[in-house]
């Protein structure tokens, strides 16, 4: 994102070819996501995100705290009616590791995650104990010069691998390429990503998959807003148009120096 961002309403409808023109349907989403609105402080950070169903009905929304640096140190979801659903508490340490704690509304710890950093940042070990299942996992990440994740292996609580990730970046930081493997070390699927100059996703595409059985293709037009974000996307599957996506951003204003 660019420019300091104060709030981005975001809302979808299926897209509907008219005469050869697209033009928005019914209001609705066709993937996981939910319109949102979401709420910047001034040094860029999320400190609040409310999600509604194509009706317009709030569905949850959550609250984001940070500390002097800048760092997410709570996290709580709340539902509907305003009741505590879950938080997360996040404890950073000096030497840049962390702790953090995911509880129910109740105050039951689900999980604690503990995650420790060494080669200068290059390797990170994390923990996961759960209470709920009494299970430990464990996995091990790997991270470029810029702190790109590039290798992720994930391990099962006896210690044999569960699957491993590996992911290819462009100079930009833009994931342009996964390799996902199964806990006996194949290749089970390979998917690559292209970027416009904006650092905008443009496609999407499975390339190898075990079973041979490939993932629709996805892409992805835009139209920006003077500060080079975008605030209109039509999402295609297949080269056949399935959604339109619009946003409306509203930023701060720019800070007068009085000399």
């Amino acid at each position: 994102m660019v420019g300091k961002i104060k709030t981005i309403v975001e809302v979808s409808w299926e897209a509907i070819e008219k005469h050869g023109i697209l033009v928005k349907g019914e209001q609705k989403r066709f993937d996981y996501e939910h319109d949102f609105v979401k709420e910047f402080n001034l040094r860029g950070n999320i400190v609040e995100e409310v999600y509604f169903d194509s009706n317009c009905k709030l569905l949850y929304s959550i609250t984001k705290k940070y500390n002097v640096k800048q760092e997410l140190v709570e996290e709580k979801c709340f539902n509907k009616d305003g009741s505590l659903r879950n938080q997360n508490v996040i404890d950073k340490k000096e030497n840049g590791n962390e702790v953090s704690i995911f509880s129910s509304s109740d105050g039951k710890i689900i999980h604690k995650v503990e995650t420790s950093y060494s080669n200068n940042g290059r390797l990170s070990n994390t923990v996961v104990y759960s209470y709920m299942s009494n299970r430990i996992n464990r996995s091990k990440c790997i991270y470029d010069k810029n702190g790109n994740q590039i290798e992720m292996s994930n391990y099962n609580q006896d210690g044999s691998l569960d699957f491993k990730r590996v992911t290819v970046f462009d100079d930009f930081g833009n994931g342009i390429e996964w390799s996902h493997f199964n806990k006996e070390g194949i290749l089970e699927s390979k998917y690559s990503r292209k970027f416009d100059c904006m650092n905008n996703p443009i496609e999407w595409k499975e390339l190898y998959s075990l079973d041979g059985v490939l993932s629709p293709n996805k892409s992805f037009d835009y139209n920006y807003d003077s500060n080079g974000n975008w605030i209109k996307r039509v999402d295609y599957i297949d080269n056949i148009p399935q959604a339109i996506i619009e946003r409306q951003i509203d930023y701060y204003p720019p800070i007068r120096i009085v000399t």
